[in-house]
């Protein structure tokens, strides 16, 4: 099974045993498991992608952007945005964004290279409020905020342990 990525059974023809008998080679070659079958108008589906699993998208929703109201920084020199308040922004400790149309903090800006790949200038979030995040990122060397900018959430793979 090291030649597959997952093993998928759709029904139970072959007992509850042989199922668990496959689930197990499964884990041990690092192979995910899916059971799914269906009984009429119930069903069932079981998943088992070993102990860690990584997730590319943690909640299935389009990512959202905030217009910036401030950009501050605080005692530790750690970036501290605040977004228009007509609308909270939906972030959560431990998300991750990028920074676009930023005056003056430019270092904040993400940049995509001119041979298509993007630079990494993503930023990981922490001390969330309704309408204020907090940066963790060394901005010592920053300019100081002018005006405007945006802030999107960017969807990251993260490993998940069962």
């Amino acid at each position: 099974m090291k030649a597959y990525k997952c093993a998928v059974f759709t029904e139970n023809l072959c007992g509850i045993e042989s199922l668990m008998e496959f689930n197990e080679v499964a884990r041990a070659s690092g192979c995910g498991f899916i059971l799914a079958e269906t009984l009429g108008v119930a069903g069932y589906t079981f998943v088992d992608f070993g102990d860690a699993h990584v997730m590319f998208d943690k909640d299935g929703e389009p990512t959202k952007q905030y217009i910036i109201a401030s950009i501050n920084k605080n005692e530790k020199n750690e970036v501290v945005v605040t977004v228009h308040e007509d609308k909270r922004h939906s972030f959560q400790d431990g998300d991750w964004l990028k920074f676009t149309e930023i005056e003056g903090m430019t270092q904040l800006n993400y940049v995509e290279r001119a041979e298509g790949a993007a630079e990494t200038h993503l930023f990981k979030i922490k001390d969330c409020k309704a309408f204020q995040f907090t940066v963790e990122c060394d901005a010592t060397n920053f300019g100081d905020y002018e005006r405007q900018g945006i802030c999107e959430d960017v969807k990251t793979p993260h490993e998940i342990k069962f």
